[in-house]
């Protein structure tokens, strides 16, 4: 039996590349199966608000179906940087940073709130978010009565905040740890 050499050196795929780029589809994955729990259960309270029963399935569909546009960008990215394209260093509107000399100037937890906001400022996230507000407002509109077209508003509202606040939390962890290292 002959021995195939399939390291990096015969052109194959090296154990650590595979391995590293397994565990960064394992964490893509795991982002977004969390965001579709916290959207989950964000959009129960919509009915509950109105009086009426939660309906966790009504909402498991919305927070994956809001999340179509994210594949799309994702497929895109893929598809573009697999024909050659290079990839930026910055994403959303978070190249506006660059020329903005007060960022120095703020705390760091502020400083990586404005951050996460900026990068997570895209058409597609824009898009995801229109698909959830429409979600919610319609998609429970059959069992809730009076202001149907109110609440949906501000438990969204409130599941931004808690997703951009926690985002930026572990941004500034993570910054003030390679600090200390």
């Amino acid at each position: 039996m002959e021995d195939v050499n399939v390291g990096p050196s015969a052109g194959g795929v090296s154990d650590a590349n595979l391995d590293s780029t397994i565990v960064i589809a394992l964490r893509a994955a795991g982002g977004l199966i969390v965001l579709w729990v916290a959207q989950t259960l964000f959009l129960v309270l919509v009915p509950m608000l109105t009086g009426n029963r939660p309906d966790f399935g009504r909402a498991f569909q919305v927070a994956v179906w809001s999340s179509v546009p994210l594949g799309v960008m994702a497929a895109l990215q893929i598809v573009y940087l697999e024909s050659g394209g290079v990839g930026g260093e910055r994403i959303g509107l978070s190249a506006v940073l660059d020329t903005w000399d007060g960022l120095a100037a703020l705390p760091p937890m502020l400083a990586a709130l404005v951050t996460v906001c900026l990068e997570s400022l895209t058409l597609w996230a824009l898009w995801s978010l229109l698909l959830l507000y429409l979600g919610a407002r319609f998609g429970f509109a059959r069992s809730a009565q009076n202001g149907a077209k109110v609440v949906p508003a501000p438990a969204l509202a409130s599941m931004l905040i808690v997703i951009l606040y926690t985002s930026a939390l572990i941004a500034a962890l993570t910054l003030s740890r390679a600090a200390v290292l």
